[in-house]
């Protein structure tokens, strides 16, 4: 995403919003804690299913329980890959507007001086 073709409101848009994401997604301490609860029962799901397999032969069960601790350890890889992504978003808005507020002072002094 190209930072400097938007416009300062955009630009202020942007960030209030991804600032009341991170206040939400950080103030949920609960929440973060259950997806690193399910993270690990995901991949309890998938290595007792192997083993049970292993053990037993292969059931529809055990199939089951391989797919869908898969599926819960995707998604809490795709959302861990979604936050690292806002934070770092919101970083270069930050610097973005802080490099645009640098800019506009040195001109306003040019004008002035």
């Amino acid at each position: 995403m190209d930072l400097t073709a938007l416009t300062d409101e955009e630009l202020n848009a942007m960030r209030e919003k991804l600032d009341a994401w991170l206040v939400k997604h950080q103030s949920s301490k609960w929440g973060n804690r259950f997806w690193q609860f399910t993270a690990i029962a995901g991949a309890y799901a998938v290595i007792d299913g192997l083993f049970n397999s292993i053990q037993v032969g292969v059931t529809a069960p055990n199939a089951f329980e391989i797919v869908l601790g898969c599926i819960i350890m995707f998604s809490w890889y795709q959302g861990d890959k979604r936050v690292k992504s806002n934070k770092s978003l919101l970083k270069s808005v930050n610097e973005e507007i802080s490099q645009r507020g640098a800019s506009t002072k040195s001109d306003s002094q040019d004008v002035a001086g």
